[in-house]
């Protein structure tokens, strides 16, 4: 019967079995021998006790001191193992009986030992009983114990014979593990497979077996790679045909699909500019053209990388290599970037070095790749202050004045990167948070590209601290000089710059020398104090003054700089103001002070527009370049749904969405919304929170109920973190804060439709035609809920009616009334209804009143 089993079973019985009997003989010995002499040692004190008793006991009896055979008679019982004792006289009666009798609890519980109580009678060793004793000794833990040895001898047995067994086991594998691949690898070959082979482990007549079946599969193989050869080489050959027909079918698809759309993008963006030729545009505007020219091209470039289909085939990239502006380059990123840094409230500052070359020779569309994606990293982790962009020559050309390698160092001002996880960041998919609840979604991929991309090119990408406790992340890049570096002009122009930020004195110092002109740089603020320095310093008169709106400063920082306009145009011959306010209304009144505005960050083709405008002043003017812009997809044939219980905020959305393509169902509340989805398709639905009657929130949970997989995404001016996770965890794709931006908007909505997002359309209503619809539409109802609110001392009114009062606010652009509301609905959360006397209270009517007038005029 053991002839049916395994090898290895039968190898593992023959060693184990005798072990087995071995190991439970020896315990089983052990454990006898162990509890023998348990039993001597409770004899022992069996003896010792009684002999004690019955010297104590006879000495009392003698005495007759019953009192004495009392005490005894506890002490004995005290002690461990006595159960019970009865001391009587010569006829039995008891005299003294403590603890229990014979009443044992189990058989060989109790052990009862009688013992004589007598005393020597004459010389001839004769004694006389005078008494007598009984005593039950307890065996129960003597019992225990020698069972726990029994026990204990067991289970070392087993332990032993599985030890035994796991290493018989083993060693019978070990054994015959040759054996079965040698078995494995026959049947492979019988079944007409190859390739395999048998690894030659073993030094005796198991190698030798293993070393045949190798020679006998390489004999096998070598028979079937000389029939299969010729079959192999046809085969390849008509893949080779099919991929070549492939490929030529899809470049010839994807450039009519992808570059016809793109060229009609293009020509109509020359028509427009053929179409304003001649006409006056204002500074925004020339930059937006521009912006669209830039990212056209740099689509098209991007379009010319895909469709070259033979590095994907090969799964290479190569870097081309053709001539570009350095500084335009630059500045394109920066602006590209700048609205996105502007929203956190950062600057971005672009310090183009003067050693800079012109034109060099590169791959301009991957070194723009890898500057984008670390400024806005920067961007991203930097909660205040802002960033700096350093573009500067590391190594001076060779000696024919053509190959040399630039520098760029992106700084900011965030908590910086632990010198420990500088290095594993520039590995794929590594990252500093990787919990889910880290506040910066990402793949970790970004840094790992850029590095891959620096290497390509012949450069190296490193990560250090700032100065400051920031961030620094410093690349070089090998370029060739397309253009050999004339000697820089030095035209009679006296500049002088004014600023307390060391970043923008460097970049503003950088763009107006590279003008050509003599600049002055001055270290001062724009406060009261600082304005009377500048002026004190100005006592030569430059031709151009340069100063930045202290956005950091709030109002004092308005009012510091109008005072500094006025002055410096009283000892300048023209001023220039470099500002980051998102308000056209405050740079048309810089304006008529009679200075020029730019943008910040301005870049050195808007300094020279600029410029160009004064007068009188010459300046070298740099090389022009092809501008792009990017052009995304729309969303054609999507129907959206906006819910919102103000028509000028449905409006502005709508307009919004339609300029993408989008077609726009608008519903008033929350009824009319469920009716609509019920009606007709609806493929995504934006949703006020705070609406009258049935709000956003009950209408979400509705749709959830009834349209699970519909995105419906809040819209809200509450920007409490706990409201935004409660509607998360009702069903809400997302939540996005008013005012509504674009780009935040289109992203949410491509991410949810599987897309990229489109453009951000420029022809939504203007921020003044938005401001006087409000002051003349939705300004009167607002007051009269207020007015309500406040005379029924109606917390629950107000609350309800200042909310409605910031969302509509923030869309339409009224950035101090939505800041005054907001200041006055914490207040009234914390605070209560304020009285006619409270400074917000009287500041919101002060703000109204104004934009009133305002919109009355203007309309």
């Amino acid at each position: 019967m053991i002839r049916r089993h395994a090898v290895a079973v039968q190898l593992m019985l023959l060693a184990v079995v005798p072990l087995v009997v071995l190991f439970v003989a020896l315990s089983l010995f052990y454990a006898h021998n162990r509890n023998t002499l348990l039993d001597i040692q409770f004899e022992a004190r069996v003896h010792d006790l009684s002999s004690g008793l019955a010297a104590r006991a006879t000495q009392s009896l003698l005495a007759g001191d019953l009192e004495a055979l009392d005490t005894l008679a506890r002490e004995m019982l005290a002690e461990s193992n006595i159960h019970g004792l009865r001391l009587g006289d010569t006829m039995g009666d008891p005299l003294v009986r403590r603890g229990h009798g014979p009443i044992p609890v189990a058989d060989d519980a109790l052990r009862e030992v009688f013992i004589p109580l007598c005393i020597p009678v004459g010389d001839q060793g004769d004694y006389q009983k005078i008494g007598e004793a009984w005593v039950w000794f307890d065996q129960r833990e003597v019992n225990a114990t020698k069972r726990r040895g029994w026990q204990l001898a067991l289970l070392l047995a087993i332990l032993l014979a599985l030890v035994v067994s796991g290493i018989a086991w083993r060693q019978a594998n070990r054994i015959l593990s040759p054996l079965q691949d040698v078995l494995l690898a026959m049947e492979h070959i019988r079944r007409g497979g190859s390739g395999i082979r048998v690894k030659e482990d073993a030094d005796n007549e198991l190698g030798q077996l293993q070393h045949g079946v190798n020679l006998l599969v390489d004999a096998i193989e070598e028979q079937e790679r000389l029939r299969e050869q010729a079959l192999r080489l046809d085969m390849a050959r008509e893949r080779a045909e099919q991929a070549k027909a492939v490929r030529t079918l899809f470049l010839a698809h994807m450039s009519h699909e992808i570059r016809t759309p793109l060229n009609a993008l293009v020509g109509f963006m020359q028509l427009f500019r053929r179409e304003l030729a001649g006409q006056p545009m204002s500074l925004r505007g020339q930059q937006y053209l521009e912006a669209m020219g830039q990212s056209a091209y740099h689509l098209g470039e991007l379009v010319s990388d895909i469709l070259d289909f033979s590095r994907i085939e090969a799964g290479k990239m190569s870097l081309r290599s053709t001539s570009f502006t350095l500084v335009r380059l630059v500045d394109e990123v920066v602006v590209e970037l700048a609205e996105q840094a502007r929203a956190k409230g950062l600057f971005v500052d672009v310090v183009n070095f003067l050693d800079l070359p012109e034109r060099v020779r590169s791959d301009p569309l991957r070194l723009r790749q890898v500057l984008i994606n670390l400024l806005s990293n920067a961007i991203k982790f930097t909660p205040r202050g802002g960033v700096i962009l350093r573009a500067m020559l590391e190594s001076p050309p060779d000696e024919q004045g053509r190959g040399c390698v630039l520098r760029f160092e992106v700084e900011d001002s965030g908590p910086g990167i632990p010198e420990d996880a500088r290095s594993c960041l520039l590995e794929p998919f590594e990252q500093l948070d990787t919990s889910t609840q880290r506040a910066h979604q990402g793949s970790g991929l970004g840094l790992s590209i850029c590095r891959g991309l620096v290497e390509r090119a012949g450069g190296e990408l490193h990560i250090d601290s700032a100065p400051l406790g920031g961030a620094l992340l410093s690349l070089s890049w090998p370029v060739e000089c397309a253009e050999l570096e004339p000697e820089r002009a030095r035209l009679p122009v006296r500049a002088s710059l004014f600023d307390d930020r060391p970043s923008f004195r460097q970049s503003a110092y950088a763009k107006l020398s590279r003008l050509g002109w003599m600049v002055h740089v001055q270290e001062g603020s724009l406060t009261p104090e600082g304005v009377r320095d500048m002026m004190g310093r100005l006592s030569s008169g430059p031709d151009v003054l340069s100063l930045r709106d202290p956005v950091e400063r709030g109002e004092a920082g308005r009012a510091a700089l109008l005072d500094a306009v006025r002055a410096g145009l009283s000892k300048a011959r023209h001023v220039l103001v470099c500002s980051a306010r998102d308000d056209p209304e405050w740079e048309r009144r810089i304006e008529s002070l009679g200075a020029i505005v730019m943008r910040c960050p301005a870049t050195q083709r808007d300094l020279e527009r600029a410029v160009g405008d004064l007068g009188g002043l010459p300046f070298i003017t740099s090389r022009k370049g092809v501008g792009s812009n990017l052009i995304g997809p729309s969303f054609d044939g999507r129907s959206i749904l906006v819910v919102d219980d103000h028509p000028l905020n449905r409006e502005v959305l709508a307009r919004m969405l339609e300029q993408a393509g989008a077609r726009v169902i608008q519903a008033e509340d929350g009824p009319t919304a469920l009716d609509a989805t019920a009606r007709q398709s609806v493929d995504a639905v934006l949703l006020d929170l705070h609406m009258p009657g049935m709000d956003g929130e009950a209408v979400l949970k509705r749709m959830r109920a009834q349209w699970p997989e519909l995105p419906v995404f809040i819209l809200t001016a509450d920007v409490v973190d706990e409201t935004a996770r409660r509607l998360l965890g009702e069903g809400a794709s997302a939540v996005l804060h008013k005012p509504i931006h674009e780009p935040a908007l289109f992203a949410e909505l491509a991410a949810a439709f599987g897309m990229a997002p489109p453009a951000v359309a420029e022809t939504t209503p203007s921020s003044a035609e938005l401001q006087q619809r409000f002051w003349r539409q939705e300004w009167p109802l607002f007051e009269q809920r207020l007015v309500r609110a406040q005379a029924a001392a109606d917390a629950t009114e107000m609350g309800e009616a200042l909310h409605a009062l910031l969302g509509t606010a923030g869309v339409v652009g009224l950035v101090e009334l939505a800041a005054t509301v907001r200041a006055l609905e914490a207040c009234c959360r914390s605070e209560g209804i304020p009285h006619d006397d409270h400074p917000l209270w009287l500041g919101l009517w002060s703000k109204a009143r104004a934009g009133h007038m305002r919109g009355g005029d203007t309309s």
